[in-house]
């Protein structure tokens, strides 16, 4: 009997996280459509939720002595772009915003 090959932990943890951003950024694309968010709010949020993900991941590498050599960071931006082709121009103008802020119906909170 063949015998199946187990992948590594780190590349499943992987996999799971890829799936899981990927399918945030698909609610935030519904949100976006129905005119709920918008797209740079989406990709905004999309970021935010996957560095949130990918600190988790570094946190269990470092508890599991493990080094991977996946980063979740190009799946990350992929999303945030699918959501907002603006999104980089759009980082780059909150990062020099002092202070950042969210406008909600023209009023900046």
């Amino acid at each position: 009997m063949p015998q199946i090959e187990q992948k590594p932990r780190s590349r499943v943890l992987f996999e799971l996280a890829t799936e899981e951003i990927r399918n945030y950024g698909y609610k935030r694309a519904s949100d976006v459509k129905r005119g709920a968010e918008t797209p740079a709010l989406a990709a905004l949020l999309v970021e935010k939720y996957g560095q949130g993900i990918a600190k988790v991941l570094q946190l269990i590498e470092e508890l599991d002595d493990e080094r991977s050599v996946f980063s979740l960071l190009p799946i990350i931006q992929e999303e945030a772009l699918r959501l907002d082709p603006q999104f980089l121009s759009n980082r780059t103008a909150r990062w020099g915003a002092r202070p950042a802020g969210i406008s909600i119906a023209g009023t900046c909170i």
